[in-house]
């Protein structure tokens, strides 16, 4: 008992201490952030820093932004329908990429449509025919790769093309298997998937270069023996990642 009493007494003046230098701040517990939360809280989001995420529900609809005002969201007019798999911006204009149909309820927003801060909108009255997984920017170009064919109607645009502000065209000739990767080095693009023969060229399977943006595809190397997820560059050297266990032979 007169161990306890001891504690207690230790631990009274210890308080006392620390709200005279402290004031009761010291002791209080930090409000939870107020929320107000939308009917249709989605999965993309830009988190303002003094919200907290988990009182979102963020399962459905799929674009949010913040408001100027803390701890509050605002969603993208009707949302999206299905997953986001990357977003890019080109200016004051936001491009959505993914799984989706009818951004916004327009028709022709299918996998990829832009955003222009009061309505969605497709690229082009042509609609993609599958998913998006990737989008790359060089300039007011958007390069956008993935699962579909003849972006725009353009026989040549396949898993791979490039989108101007008005226009589709193709870019190199057409992949065989899906894109998962763009990088940009100066004018030269890379592009890693699963695909192989890039242009006819045996070792250009998984990864493959467009020297100056136009021509064929050619080879690094021996390629790799696996899928290419992600590609980085660090001067003169670029860095691959996916789902391989050799590269170049190694």
């Amino acid at each position: 008992m007169r161990l306890h009493l001891k504690f207690l007494f230790n631990l009274l003046i210890l308080s006392t201490l620390l709200t005279s230098l402290f004031g009761t701040a010291a002791f209080t517990t930090p409000a939870r952030a107020e929320s107000n939360q939308p009917d249709n809280a989605n999965s993309i989001l830009d988190l303002n820093p003094e919200l907290t995420i988990s009182e979102f529900d963020i399962s459905r609809d799929p674009v949010f932004r913040p408001l100027a005002t803390p701890n509050t969201w605002d969603s993208a007019a009707a949302g999206l329908n299905g997953r986001v798999n990357r977003m890019v911006m080109v200016g004051k204009d936001l491009y959505a990429a993914g799984e989706f149909t009818d951004a916004g309820g327009v028709a022709e927003a299918d996998y990829l449509a832009k955003w222009d801060g009061t309505a969605w909108s497709a690229l082009g009255t042509i609609p993609l025919n599958s998913y998006v997984f990737t989008l790359a920017t060089n300039g007011t170009d958007l390069y956008v790769a993935g699962d579909f064919n003849n972006a725009g109607g353009i026989d040549e645009a396949d898993r791979f093309a490039k989108w101007d502000g008005t226009n589709w065209s193709a870019v190199g000739p057409a992949l065989i298997g899906d894109v998962y990767a763009i990088a940009i080095s100066g004018t030269d693009i890379y592009v890693g998937g699963n695909f192989t023969n890039a242009s006819g060229d045996a070792n250009a399977d998984y990864i493959a270069k467009l020297t100056g943006g136009v021509g064929t595809w050619s080879a690094l190397g021996t390629g790799t023996n696996g899928n290419i997820y992600s590609i980085a560059f660090s001067g003169t050297d670029v860095y691959v990642s996916g789902q391989f266990t050799s590269a170049g032979g190694w």
